[in-house]
C-alpha cells in the first residue's frame, strides 16, 4: 500500500471515529500531494515524503511561534497535527550520522575550504536527500569546513 493510500484510509477512519483534527491534517496533506500530482503527474513514495516533510516543517514553525507567543491552546493543536504527520515519514538522521556522511564527502575533497561550501553541500545533499534536515547538514558542513 502506498503512503497516499495509507493516509487516505487513515483520514476516513479518523472521520468515522470523530477525530476532527486528525482528519483535517490528513485531508490537508492529501490536498498538498494532489496539487503537486496535478503539476508533475504520478508521484513516487519518495516524492510524497518530500511533500509531507514540507508540511511538517510548516507545522513545526507554527508550533514554535505559538509556544513563543504563549498560546498553549494553539500550540497543542499544532503539536497534535505534527504528531499525526510524523507517522508517515521515516525518521531523519542524527547529527552524528550526518557528520559521518559529510566526513566521507570531505575525504574526497581534501582541499575544501569554507569557500567550497556550496560544492560540499551539493555533494552531501545528493547522498542525504530526504534522509536528513538541510539545516542540520548546513551546520555540520560549516562546522567541519571551519576547523
Amino acid at each position: 500500500m502506498s503512503i497516499v493510500d495509507s493516509i487516505r484510509n487513515d483520514m476516513f477512519k479518523a472521520r468515522k471515529e470523530g477525530l476532527k483534527s486528525r482528519s483535517e491534517i490528513l485531508g490537508m496533506a492529501l490536498a498538498s500531494i494532489k496539487n503537486v500530482e496535478i503539476d508533475k503527474g504520478d508521484l513516487t513514495d519518495e516524492q510524497v515524503i518530500e511533500i509531507l516533510r514540507k508540511e511538517i516543517k510548516k507545522l513545526e514553525d507554527a508550533y514554535s511561534q505559538y509556544v513563543v507567543a504563549g498560546r498553549e491552546d494553539l500550540a497543542a493543536h499544532e503539536k497534535e497535527q505534527l504528531d499525526t504527520l510524523l507517522v508517515y515519514v521515516p525518521a531523519l538522521m542524527s547529527e552524528d550520522d550526518v557528520k559521518n556522511v559529510v566526513a566521507k564527502v570531505l575525504a574526497n575533497m581534501p582541499n575544501a575550504t569554507i569557500r567550497d561550501m556550496g560544492l560540499v553541500m551539493g555533494a552531501t545533499m545528493k547522498d542525504l536527500k530526504g534522509k536528513a534536515d538541510g539545516s542540520v547538514v548546513n551546520k555540520v558542513v560549516k562546522d567541519l569546513l571551519t576547523k
